[in-house]
């Protein structure tokens, strides 16, 4: 007697590669990762110390935004920068914030704002409806996430636009 697996849908194709099921799957969870990136702006923010540098007579000099003398009586300062968590991890705000304007795509406007899809994800699984309209929003999150230079997305970009799905 034969008996199916429990879980006959997410089967690897005879070679060992995951079936084309489980890559939309994939290609969806990290586009949704990078949608509620988008939506949510879940910020850290760092500073740093800035020492001088001791140029060998070049001329050049790191000057740092003064806070303060050390107590060798060099020049010494702070510097802060935020940073919004993504699935690549943490990614400058003020660059993200940049690509999302560069690409001028009123999805990733929406998204930002809170007011564009609010998940690409159905609740039953899949594309959330209309499809199309999901399948916009992936391609434009994962769009601006390889600009980014996140090689994930443009792996998980290259399988939605060859699928056609």
């Amino acid at each position: 007697m034969r008996t199916r697996p429990t879980n006959w849908r997410t089967l690897r194709t005879p070679d060992g590669t995951r079936g084309p099921r489980e890559q939309q799957r994939e290609a969806r969870t990290y586009a949704e990762a990078w949608l509620q990136a988008i939506r949510d702006w879940d910020t850290v923010t760092r500073s740093d110390l800035v020492l001088p540098s001791h140029s060998g007579g070049s001329g050049s000099r790191l000057r740092p935004v003064g806070l303060g003398m050390s107590s060798n009586g060099s020049m010494v300062g702070f510097v802060t920068y935020t940073r919004v968590r993504t699935p690549m991890g943490d990614v400058s705000a003020s660059a993200l914030g940049s690509a999302i304007t560069a690409m001028a795509d009123i999805r990733l406007d929406r998204t930002r704002a809170g007011t564009g899809l609010a998940s690409l994800i159905d609740e039953r699984g899949g594309w959330a409806s209309p499809k199309d309209r999901a399948l916009d929003y992936a391609v434009a999150v994962l769009t601006l996430a390889t600009r980014l230079g996140d090689t994930k997305a443009e792996n998980y970009l290259s399988q939605l636009q060859k699928s056609g799905d």
